[in-house]
């Protein structure tokens, strides 16, 4: 519809979705720490990995039967 009309399509879009707003966002470096020795020390505690959580589902088995070991007593076939 806009092309029909001859219009540009700059005039209905947000400067911030721009190329140049883009080159501006990405214009800066970031140059990379090469080593665990050049972080800074912190004084805060050691950061330590999550708690596990319960999955959402049915449990797993115990265990996993041997074949010589027969079906469970009370199940059918």
């Amino acid at each position: 519809m806009i092309r029909w009309k001859w219009e540009h399509t700059h005039d209905f879009g947000h400067w911030y979705y721009s190329k140049e707003a883009f080159q501006i966002a990405y214009s800066g470096a970031i140059n990379p720490i090469p080593d665990f020795s050049c972080w800074p020390a912190s004084d805060g505690a050691p950061l330590k990995p999550p708690l596990r959580r319960a999955l959402i589902g049915r449990p797993k088995k115990n265990r996993r039967r041997e074949p010589d070991e027969g079906p469970v007593a009370g199940v059918h076939e």
